[in-house]
C-alpha cells in the first residue's frame, strides 16, 4: 500500500513568560540550517524545496481522493496532474475501490530531506527521503480496521522529477518495506 504523508502543525499552548531581566545581553544568532543543507548548494536546496512543496500539494489534494477510496474521473486527473506514469497509481486507486479500501488520514512526517538532487538537460530529479509514521492513518477495509503493517515511523523514499518546468511525482513506495527510521 502506498504510504500517503503530509505535514503535520505544531501548536504550542503554553503562555509566553513574562520578561524578568532589565540588562540587555549581547547574543550571537545561531543557525537554524538544517545539517543536510551543507551538502547541497544553492540550486539544488531550492529544486529540494519545489520538489517538496508540489508533493505536500499533491497530498493535500489527494487525501480525500484516498479516504473515499473511490476510483472516480476526479481521481483520474488527479493521478494525471502529479503523477508520471500517472497509470500505475490510478490502477492502485481502482482495486482500492474494487476491494473497499479506504486510508482516513495522510501518514504524519515526522522529517523530510532530499538524498540526492541531479539536473539535467530539461529539468531536475529530486529523490526525497521521509521519516512517516503511518500507525494512525486509519486504514479500513469494508469499515474493519486494517492491520497496519509497521508499528514504527518508517523511511520512505519518494522521486520528483521536472518536466517542462513542472514537477511530477515518479516514484513512491510500491509496497511497504521494513525501513525504520533511525532515532
Amino acid at each position: 500500500m502506498v504510504l500517503i504523508a503530509t505535514l503535520a502543525s505544531c501548536n504550542d499552548s503554553e503562555p509566553d513568560p513574562v520578561p524578568t531581566a532589565t540588562k540587555s545581553a549581547t547574543t550571537t544568532p545561531t543557525s537554524t540550517k538544517a545539517a543536510w543543507e551543507s551538502k547541497y548548494n544553492a540550486k539544488e536546496i531550492a529544486a529540494y524545496k519545489e520538489a517538496l512543496a508540489r508533493y505536500e500539494a499533491y497530498l493535500s489534494e489527494s487525501q480525500p481522493v484516498w479516504a473515499a477510496g473511490r476510483a472516480t474521473p476526479g481521481a483520474k486527473k488527479l493521478f494525471q496532474k502529479y503523477y508520471i506514469p500517472w497509470t500505475v497509481y490510478w490502477r492502485q486507486l481502482q482495486q482500492f475501490d474494487k476491494s473497499d479500501i479506504r486510508i482516513a488520514r495522510n501518514a504524519k512526517v515526522l522529517t523530510s530531506e532530499p538524498t540526492r538532487v541531479k539536473f539535467g538537460g530539461d529539468g531536475a530529479t529530486v529523490t526525497i527521503e521521509q521519516c512517516v509514521d503511518a500507525t494512525n492513518i486509519g486504514a479500513t477495509q469494508g469499515d474493519k480496521p486494517l492491520k497496519n503493517a509497521f508499528d514504527k515511523p518508517q523511511l520512505n523514499e519518494i522521486i520528483m522529477s521536472q518536466v517542462d518546468g513542472r514537477w511530477y511525482l515518479t516514484q513512491l513506495p510500491a509496497a511497504p518495506k521494513d525501513r525504520p527510521c533511525n532515532g
